[in-house]
Formats: structure tokens, C-alpha cells, sequence
């Protein structure tokens, strides 16, 4: 996302350096926790084939996105905390690729949590059907990233808006230029709305599913696991969701809001770091291997990848599996 005004003026309004180093501790925060956290996700998808369905296979792409997002975000720490020119003239590039990466990245988690929701409604509510082959699954993540590099890019290259150093809020972001105001109001509803009412739309259609057979034995391990993923885990991913996202669009959406904007992009940034913890802390299977790769406990990982297996000194054999396998 980005952190321009609406407006055409620039006067400075995050000029206090006292408050730019409160942002800069905020987002270089949520940067090492982001590097680290989504590190230690894609790290237990390759290792444990626990880990390796078709739900995980979406949370591994979204944690690649959101591990690319905590890596640039450095730059907007420098760019807060720069008493020069770093950030203009011939280095501003670092500030456009910032800002693409950024708005796409965030972009990319969004969809893909839509993407989520979608595929456990189908298999709840309809678990016989054959949705998500492995083709299909590749061509949906395709398209979680494919819809924000279009919003994202796109229009600068017709000349609808422009992304660098943002003069207003000392940030990576979108320029004042003609149609700068068009730009962040394609992204915003490009990347933020739509995706958010696949999602709740998903869990309320399978939270209705649930209710209506709460009596009814589940037989099916394709049935069960995304039940476990939807009530124990999904609830918290949406309202994490709502949370971090809600403050910028009422930045962007009321203007008496607008000094913090700055603040709300940091929470917004946040956002690519809580995941990881929310699986470490509410889905079985990754708060297993979380414990054994922070332990180095390779041969306690349950069911070792061919990936483990080839680095050496861990057991061929499966071992126990330790959660539900649906998701």
C-alpha cells in the first residue's frame, strides 16, 4: 500500500522526527518478525509432508509474499529515519520498487486468504467433489498473484498515478501527480474489499454448513481437517485481517483521519508478520514442527519430507502423524 494524501498539496505533515522513529520502530518490528516467522513456515512446509496439502500449499505462498514484504520493508526505515537525500533523485527507484512490492505482496495475502476460504467451503460442503487438483491449485495461486501485480502495476503504466517517495509522509509510496488520487483508489479497492467479502462470505456459508450438521459424525479426514482449520484457526486469521487493515482504509477513506495515516501503514505493514504466529499458536500440525526446527529436533519432525530425508542423519520412515491431514 502506500501513504499518500487525496489531495494535491504537500505540506509536510509527519515532519517530526520524534514520531518518524516511532514508525520506523514499528515497522522494522514487524519486518524481523515477518523475515523470521514466515522463514520458519515455508521451513516446516518443506520439511514435513504433515504439511504439505492442498490448504498449505496456499499458506506457503502467501508466507513467500509476506516474507518478500518483510524483507523491503527495511527500506522504508531508512527512508523515515534519512536526514538526506537518499530517497530522491537517482536512488528514488529503491522507493518505486518498495512500494510495488509492498501493495502486490499485501495484495497477494488477501487473495490468498480468500483463496482459502473457498477451497474449505468446497470441501466441507462439498467433500465428494474433485475441485482442487493439483493444476487447479497451481492456477489459483497463479491468480492470487496475478490480480494484485495487475492493480498494482498497471496503472502507472498507462500514466494513472506514480510510486516513489512519498514527501508528505517521508514514506515509499505514491507521488503527487495527476491521477495519483485514481491510483490509490484503485488499489485500495482493488485489494482490500474483495477479497475481504470472499472471505467472510466463505465462513459464514460453512459456519451455516457446520451448525446445520453439528450432530453428524464426520467420517472423512478430507472432511475434518479444514473443520479443525475453519474453527480454530480461521477466525483468528479474518480478524486478524480486519484488525490491521481497517485502520488505513479509514485513513484513506476520511480525511480527518489523515495525520495518522503514517501509523495505520505501519499496522498495515504488521499484518505480513502476525500469521506465523497465529499457526504456531492455534494450528497442531505447525506448532509441532515450529518446536522441532527451533529445538533442532530434526528426527522428531513427524512424516520427513524427501527434502529432510536428503540432508542427512534423519530417519526414512514416517513417523506418527500428529494432527489432521485435510489441511
Amino acid at each position: 500500500m502506500d501513504t499518500s494524501s487525496s489531495t494535491d498539496s504537500q505540506p509536510s505533515e509527519f515532519s517530526d522526527y520524534n514520531q518518524r522513529v516511532v514508525v520506523a520502530i514499528m515497522i522494522g518490528t514487524a519486518s524481523l518478525v515477518g523475515i523470521i516467522g514466515n522463514s520458519l513456515v515455508i521451513g516446516a512446509v518443506l520439511l514435513s509432508k504433515v504439511l504439505q496439502t492442498t490448504t498449505t500449499a496456499f499458506i506457503f505462498s502467501m508466507s513467500v509474499a509476506h516474507l518478500l514484504c518483510s524483507l523491503v520493508l527495511p527500506w522504508d526505515v531508512v527512508v523515515l529515519l534519512s536526514t538526506g537525500d537518499l530517497p530522491r533523485g537517482d536512488r528514488e527507484w529503491i522507493c518505486s520498487v518498495t512500494t510495488v512490492t509492498i501493495s502486490i505482496t499485501i495484495g497477494v495475502g488477501l487473495y490468498t486468504l480468500a483463496a482459502i476460504g473457498l477451497n474449505h467451503m468446497l470441501l466441507i460442503t462439498r467433500p465428494t467433489a474433485k475441485f482442487f487438483t493439483p493444476k487447479k491449485i497451481a492456477a489459483a495461486m497463479v491468480v492470487t498473484w496475478l490480480i494484485p501485480c495487475l492493480v498494482v502495476v498497471v496503472p502507472p503504466l498507462i500514466k494513472v498515478g506514480q510510486v516513489g517517495f512519498n514527501e508528505k509522509f517521508h514514506l515509499c509510496g505514491s507521488k503527487f501527480t495527476p491521477g495519483c488520487k485514481t491510483y490509490n483508489s484503485i488499489r485500495v479497492l482493488g485489494l482490500y474489499p474483495i477479497p475481504l467479502v470472499c472471505i467472510i462470505v466463505c465462513c459464514v456459508l460453512i459456519w451455516s454448513h457446520l451448525r446445520r450438521h453439528a450432530h453428524v459424525p464426520a467420517t472423512s479426514s478430507d472432511i475434518v481437517g479444514p473443520t479443525q482449520m475453519i474453527t480454530k484457526t480461521m477466525p483468528f486469521l479474518l480478524g486478524a485481517t480486519i484488525i490491521f487493515m481497517t485502520p488505513y482504509a479509514l485513513c484513506r477513506a476520511n480525511r480527518s483521519f489523515e495525520p495518522a495515516l503514517a501509523y495505520a501503514s505501519a499496522i498495515l505493514f504488521s499484518s505480513c508478520s502476525i500469521n506465523p504466529i497465529i499457526y504456531g499458536i492455534r494450528h497442531r500440525d505447525f506448532k509441532t514442527v515450529f518446536g522441532c526446527i527451533l529445538r533442532r529436533g530434526w528426527n522428531d519432525i513427524p512424516q520427513p519430507s524427501a527434502l529432510l530425508q536428503s540432508m542427512g542423519g534423519v530417519k526414512s520412515q514416517d513417523k506418527e502423524e500428529v494432527g489432521l491431514h485435510g489441511d
